[in-house]
């Protein structure tokens, strides 16, 4: 049953025929039943103009001035309360979010409060002991409590508002309230409001779960995966998809410490998909209050201690630093003697057209060759893989950058590739490794590298060119002579690619990695130092 009035129009019965001295009677009891939500004789509610505009009421014709100006002092708070009851009744309904339904049950109490001020006005009618001027006075702290009440209830209908955006307003109506009775009533109610929200917030922060069920939680989770179905590219691209902050549904009092919350439970996430039990240890409840560096310190330790487990997690039982070194060694061509080693058992492969080359052959040469070098010492070489990449290095960083150039169009297609131009290193991490060595980052990886591998190429030919031409000793002076243009020009071809080779090297790659490695033996959890994410 609606508390709410009816929907059907009604006319007031006029007061032409009842002495004025009668007539205030009449209207204390209209006035009773139109604060009750309920239709009068003298005083009928009008039909609202619109859906979140403010009932207005008719008095019926023949009413004394004096009265009828009483009631209209009066008739606000049926307003008032028409509003309220519809707005409690909706939101109660499930899909409006766990926030409205705090919300609705928070005024539902003050609807109580507000009936057993009317149950005690109707006391004193009947025995006589009030008048319209008295009610008026003894209603004076109802309607303003109304009045923000229904203020609150039109504004969140607007901007048909759920979860976040809820606190949001409510939020806003608090700071801005002046009268401290005002500030108190608007603190309880977001107070009440928030509980659900900041449920989910604490499960988040503190354990790594969102129980969102209808979407009102700022962090949205697009997909939950179990741990035995984690692809095996599960990389920091996939993660960053998977838990994304939507940007509506902050609470403006959370919404300078959004990204940290997003992290903390990030990192809580990657700590359970690896099978462990995680819990912060300084867990509190969370509760809205206008102070807001309480729970700002409370979240800030439990990102301090999400982000330091998961740092000791990658580095010392996952190894991450082994895993950097061991993708530089191959890379990076850190293994000389392992680089020379694979480019001379599968020179012959490479030279063939991509079509033509045996793809487990090429897996059999390059762990012969990680076998008989040093690299067979590397705890991890059993991860590297030969790849044979359907476009050449060229096409490959024109993509990166989205360059579309007509002059490369063709080299992208993979028959016309040969092996040399498709060759790369695969390299497979498992789950959280992967979120560092991801498919980005180790697609950067396999530019350097097969970059560097076609210096490589490039200095093996010119060093053919110099052993061949080593047989012009035996011919005679003056018919030897005749090739020093070209021995020249040779010689600075190889001194221009091993000086590439030492530059990329000695001087680029190297020092970037120790300022690297540096940089990592300082690595802290603050908010404000390295994401891992």
């Amino acid at each position: 049953m609606s508390l709410d009035f009816g929907a059907e129009v009604l006319t007031p019965r006029p007061l032409h025929d009842i002495p004025v001295h009668s007539q205030e009677s009449k209207l204390m009891e209209d006035v009773l039943y139109v604060l009750s939500g309920l239709e009068g004789e003298y005083i009928v509610p009008c039909p609202p103009l619109g859906p979140n505009e403010i009932r207005t009421f008719a008095v019926g014709e023949g009413v004394d001035p004096s009265l009828k100006q009483l009631v209209e002092k009066i008739l606000p708070l049926a307003s008032y309360y028409s509003i309220i009851v519809k707005f409690i009744e909706e939101k109660y309904s499930y899909h409006y979010g766990q926030v409205n339904q705090a919300l609705a049950g928070a005024m539902d109490l003050l609807i109580y409060e507000y009936k057993v001020f009317i149950a005690q006005l109707e006391m004193h009618i009947h025995q006589e002991n009030v008048n319209l001027q008295s009610i008026w006075f003894y209603a004076q702290p109802s309607l303003r409590t109304m009045e923000i009440l229904a203020n609150i209830a039109i504004t969140i209908n607007k901007a048909s508002a759920q979860g976040g955006r809820v606190l949001s307003l409510l939020h806003e109506q608090t700071v801005s309230a002046g009268d401290p009775k005002l500030r108190k009533l608007c603190m309880h109610l977001t107070q009440a409001a928030s509980v659900p929200y900041m449920e989910i917030l604490q499960k988040w922060v503190y354990i790594g779960i969102i129980q969102d069920p209808y979407e009102e939680f700022l962090v949205e989770d697009n997909e939950v995966i179990q741990r035995e179905d984690l692809p095996v590219d599960y990389s920091d691209d996939y993660w960053e998809k998977c838990y994304m902050i939507c940007r509506d549904r902050i609470p403006t009092f959370l919404e300078k410490i959004s990204d940290v919350i997003l992290r903390t439970g990030k990192y809580l996430n990657v700590i359970r998909q690896c099978g462990k039990n995680v819990k912060s240890p300084q867990a509190q409840e969370l509760k809205y209050t206008l102070a807001e560096s309480e729970y700002f310190e409370a979240i800030e330790q439990a990102y301090c201690f999400a982000s330091q487990t998961l740092l000791d997690l990658l580095m010392k039982e996952y190894d991450l630093m082994g895993r950097l070194r061991s993708v530089k060694h191959y890379f990076l061509h850190d293994q000389g003697d392992f680089i020379v080693q694979l480019m001379d058992m599968c020179e012959g492969e490479l030279a063939k057209n991509i079509n033509d080359i045996v793809p487990h052959r090429l897996e059999s040469l390059l762990e012969l060759a990680l076998r008989t070098s040093t690299a067979n010492s590397d705890p991890y070489k059993d991860d590297m893989r030969a790849e044979l990449l359907p476009f050449d290095l060229m096409h490959q960083m024109f993509r990166i950058h989205g360059i579309h150039n007509q002059k490369y169009a063709g080299s992208s297609s993979p028959d016309k590739l040969i092996g040399l131009e498709s060759f790369s290193f695969g390299y497979e991490v498992k789950w959280p490794v992967s979120l560092v060595l991801n498919f980005k980052t180790k697609a950067c990886y396999q530019m350097i590298f097969r970059h560097l591998l076609y210096c490589k190429h490039v200095e093996r030919l010119l060093c053919r060119v110099w052993l061949s031409n080593k047989v012009c000793k035996m011919f005679p002076v003056l018919s030897s002579q005749s090739y020093r243009p070209a021995f020249i020009l040779r010689q600075r071809m190889l001194n221009c690619v091993q000086n590439l080779q030492y530059y990329m090297m000695v001087e680029v790659i190297e020092p970037n990695w120790h300022n690297f490695l540096e940089k990592m033996s300082k690595v802290s959890t603050n908010t404000s130092s390295m994401e891992w994410d």
